[in-house]
C-alpha cells in the first residue's frame, strides 16, 4: 500500500525507528533465551546478545558459539516473564522495512502470538492464533510446507497457525514467493512489508506489490479476533537447511530492522 492509500484509511497507533544505540524498553524486550525448535535437528536457543540496537537499526544475529551452539536475537513487545504488555492489538496494518543476509540453517520472521493457547483450542482461529506475517527462508530446506517442496532456496512466505500446538494444532499457509523473481538483488537491498488484518482477510504487500489475499475462512476457518503481541526473530533448525561455512567458521548472519509501524483502522464518519 502506498503511504497516500495508508492516509486515507488508518491512524498510525505504533512506531519505532531505532534511533541511537539501545533497545528502547518501553516497546520491545528481547525474547526470553529460550531452547527453540528442539524437534528438529541443527536447532538453537534465543540469545540476549544477538538482538541489539545499532546505528539505528535494530538487528537480529545468526551465530555459533564456541562450543557449537547456535544462538540467535529475538525480540516481542511484552516482557520476558509476560507481566508486562508495551503493545498489544489486533485488526490493522503492520509494516516493517527490513533488510535480510543470505545464508542457510535459519530463517527470519515478522509475526503475531494471539493467546494460541490449549485454552483456546476451538477449531477456529477467530479466538486465538499465531500469524506468521512473514517467513524467509534463505537456505534450501529439506522439507515440503504448505505445498511446496524445498530445496529452492530464498522463499517468503505468511502462515497461520491456531488450536495451540499439541494434538489439534492447525496451520495453513501461502505457497510463497522466491524472492529474487521479486528483486534480483534482494539481499541486499532494503524492503518494506505491509500485513493488512481486515474483517475477512489478510493482505499481504512487498514493497508496494499485493503478494496474496488469505480469506479468514480459507486460512483459519474464521478471522482472528484477538490482539496480540508482536514478535521479530530469527532461529536455527533444520527447516531452514544446513548451516552455512560462515556461521561454522565463526560469522554470523543478520536481520536489520529500520522501522516497525502499525495503523489502526479510521471509524467511517
Amino acid at each position: 500500500m502506498t503511504e497516500e492509500e495508508i492516509k486515507k484509511k488508518y491512524t498510525q497507533i505504533f512506531y519505532d525507528d531505532f534511533e541511537g544505540n539501545e533497545l528502547d524498553i518501553t516497546k520491545w524486550e528481547r525474547c526470553p533465551e529460550w531452547e527453540r525448535q528442539e524437534q528438529m535437528k541443527n536447532h538453537g536457543w534465543w540469545n540476549d546478545g544477538c538482538s541489539y540496537v545499532k546505528d539505528g537499526n535494530l538487528i537480529l544475529e545468526c551465530k555459533q558459539e564456541s562450543d557449537g551452539r547456535l544462538i540467535s536475537g529475538a525480540v516481542r513487545s511484552i516482557s520476558k516473564d509476560g507481566s508486562k504488555i508495551m503493545f498489544k492489538e489486533a485488526k490493522g496494518l503492520y509494516e516493517i522495512k527490513f533488510k535480510v543476509d543470505k545464508g542457510s540453517g535459519f530463517w527470519y520472521a515478522f509475526w503475531l502470538f494471539a493467546d494460541n493457547d490449549e485454552s483456546h483450542v476451538s477449531g477456529s482461529a477467530q479466538n486465538a492464533a499465531e500469524l506468521d506475517f512473514f517467513e524467509i527462508l534463505p537456505g534450501n530446506s529439506p522439507w515440503k510446507y504448505n505445498g511446496v517442496n524445498g530445496n529452492e532456496p530464498g522463499r517468503l512466505m505468511t502462515t497461520i497457525h491456531w488450536d495451540a500446538y499439541g494434538a489439534a494444532h492447525k496451520m495453513k499457509g501461502t505457497d510463497g514467493i522466491k524472492v529474487t523473481d521479486k528483486d534480483d538483488n534482494f539481499y541486499d537491498n532494503w524492503h518494506i512489508y505491509q500485513f493488512e488484518w481486515n474483517d475477512d482477510n489478510y493482505k499481504c504487500y512487498l514493497d508496494g506489490n499485493l503478494l496474496w489475499v488469505m480469506s479468514g475462512k480459507d486460512y483459519g476457518n474464521g478471522i482472528c479476533e484477538a490482539p496480540g503481541y508482536i514478535k521479530i526473530s530469527a532461529e536455527f533448525g533444520e527447516w531452514g537447511g544446513p548451516v552455512d561455512s560462515v556461521i561454522q567458521a565463526g560469522g554470523s548472519r543478520k536481520m536489520y530492522v529500520d522501522y516497525v509501524k502499525v495503523y489502526k483502522k479510521r471509524i467511517s464518519d
